[in-house]
């Protein structure tokens, strides 16, 4: 089934396999810089190399360019394909060293490929990483397990600056007093940072961490509305937040009640995982509870990472030998988060337009069945508090220049014969169109923008000196810009 995955890959698009694989070959040829996490900057440079039908966004953590640098001294199809057959191998064998260690029937293993198939093609189509976080997930469990700590810190510093998503592993460790293991993560982590340090520059790093990342947390990868995240975060914010852009069919308008309520949901979530650490279960179910939780809270899920599900599966399984009702349960959540497209409900009441979210709540909801958790005094006080602590009451501007669908990439702006011309990339490569102004151009000047951001485009134009045009990715991804408009005195009308 693996072979068969990697060769219907060959004829698929670079996917995202052509982020790594081009950010390593501008640190190859000196060009790296803070600039590749400006999307188009990105898409533009890498058209100008003479690639075609691609669409990128760089966001990985910065030291992960340094890993794809033998990738990028050999062609990006076989590049790719390589890439695809060694995570084929490891994936084969991870599930061998996951079978050597824990007894799981063999029928279970005949069904990996059909539960997992969705997650496997999309993982092996893309060209992405996730088979290999996986696999350092599972050998540093399986190290842990044997005391080989400085082997363990290694695999899962290496599976975080891959993906953000393991970093679950510290809360892991910590919460289970596992002190020592947990400095060993934190130590050879940044020890990676530092050996990465003079490559990739310093700057590139501290914007990482104290700008890119914060809005990667909230969500902000490229369209914060996104239905395929499948995330809490978006439900509610499609619900509680309009947008006169990409949210026009909000039922409600209360931004404070959703970060009310995201804020309850991940209090709820994470809460239990904490408590039933400190129950005495094996450390199995509880790396799941984690493993589950940090799943749950991100704001950004995707197909790709639905493979992790096989960890808990495993683990969970042998639980519920006896619990036939739960087994059937978990079973059928598992299934319905890996097989079932989200994009078959999309016309669907909001609701109903999550099943991999809804899915993913249920199996967790079997883990802590699995873990007999119950509520505390200490759960019921930290919901009270999420009730009443203070939330941001902040909605985003909605100054849009034009409320009509737009390209996603914009960036740049200019006013031509009355016109303004909007300089933008999709697939196809850079693209502009021409949106008639409904006023008289007289006069036209270029304004900084401030904050000004090295690591993105910006453009402001002020025009007749009472009209200001601007690109923003304010509730967007990094670099995902809108036309935004400011009246700063009345001189015409401007619709």
């Amino acid at each position: 089934v693996l072979l068969a995955l990697v060769i219907h890959s060959i004829n698929k698009p670079i996917g995202d396999f052509g982020n790594y694989y081009y950010a390593s070959k501008f640190l190859l040829n000196g060009t790296w810089g803070i600039w590749v996490y400006d999307p188009a900057s990105f898409n533009l440079h890498i058209y100008a190399l003479g690639q075609r039908n691609f669409f990128l966004s760089y966001t990985p953590v910065p030291p992960l360019a340094n890993l794809y640098v033998p990738f990028a001294l050999m062609p990006i199809w076989w590049a790719k394909l390589i890439w695809n057959i060694g995570n084929g191998m490891l994936l084969m064998l991870t599930m061998f060293r996951i079978a050597k260690h824990y007894p799981v029937h063999q029928f279970f293993w005949w069904l990996v490929p059909i539960v997992f198939l969705i997650p496997l093609r999309n993982n092996f189509n893309e060209g992405q990483s996730y088979i290999l976080v996986l696999c350092l997930l599972t050998e540093g469990f399986l190290q842990f397990k044997k005391g080989n700590l400085w082997a363990m810190a290694l695999l899962w510093a290496l599976g975080i600056h891959l993906k953000i998503t393991p970093a679950f592993v510290l809360g892991f460790l910590l919460v289970n007093r596992e002190f020592k293991a947990a400095c060993y993560v934190l130590l050879v982590s940044v020890v990676l940072l530092l050996i990465s340090m003079p490559l990739i520059g310093f700057e590139t790093c501290y914007t990482y961490l104290t700008e890119i990342l914060p809005r990667l947390y909230k969500g902000e990868i490229n369209h914060t509305y996104a239905l395929n995240y499948q995330s809490m975060q978006v439900m509610l914010k499609t619900m509680l937040v309009p947008d006169a852009l990409d949210n026009t069919q909000a039922i409600f308008n209360n931004p404070s009640l959703y970060h009310r309520l995201l804020l309850l949901f991940k209090v709820a979530i994470a809460l239990p995982a904490v408590i039933c650490t400190f129950y005495k279960l094996n450390h199995e179910v509880k790396f799941s509870i984690w493993l589950l939780c940090s799943m749950l809270i991100s704001g950004y899920g995707n197909s790709f990472s639905m493979l992790f599900l096989l960890l808990p599966a495993v683990f969970l399984y042998p639980q519920l030998e006896e619990r036939p009702l739960l087994r059937g349960l978990f079973s059928g959540f598992l299934m319905a988060t890996t097989l079932i497209p989200f994009y078959w409900f999309s016309e669907m009441p909001l609701l109903f337009k999550f099943p991999r979210l809804i899915s993913l709540i249920g199996i967790y909801v079997v883990a802590l069945k699995v873990a007999n958790f119950r509520g505390n005094i200490f759960y019921i006080a930290a919901i009270i508090i999420s009730c009443v602590w203070p939330v941001s009451k902040d909605a985003s501007p909605q100054n849009y220049f034009i409320t009509n669908k737009r390209p996603m990439l914009i960036y740049d702006i200019a006013v031509n014969h009355n016109q303004l011309e909007v300089s933008y990339f999709d697939a196809t490569g850079p693209a502009k169109e021409y949106v008639p102004l409904n006023f008289k151009v007289n006069a036209v000047k270029e304004i900084e923008q401030v904050p000004k951001k090295a690591y993105r485009r910006q453009k402001s134009l002020l025009i007749n000196d009472s009209i200001n045009i601007y690109l923003s990715d304010i509730n967007r991804g990094v670099g995902f810009n809108s036309l935004r408009v400011n009246v700063i005195k009345k001189k015409g009308a401007i619709k």
